[in-house]
């Protein structure tokens, strides 16, 4: 009993993850490589650069207005 049961695990690493593999019951686990960390890390980075540039915006309410006036 135990050869089959190691048999049919054995078989069923090796076969391919029905339907979408990401995503779902059966899905692919992925691997967290230092690649995969390192990445995350810079798309962490980049919206925190992001944010921080939209925080500060390029022209001030007073200009704004100004603009408005000018332009009705």
């Amino acid at each position: 009993m135990w050869v089959q049961t190691a048999l049919l695990v054995s078989a069923r690493r090796n076969r391919a993850v029905p339907g979408k593999q990401w995503i779902g019951k059966h899905r692919k686990v992925w691997k967290y490589t230092e690649s995969r960390r390192s990445s995350t890390v810079e798309m962490l980075e980049r919206v925190a650069r992001n944010i921080g540039i939209l925080s500060k915006p390029f022209v001030t309410t007073a200009q704004e207005q100004g603009s408005r006036q000018r332009a009705a």
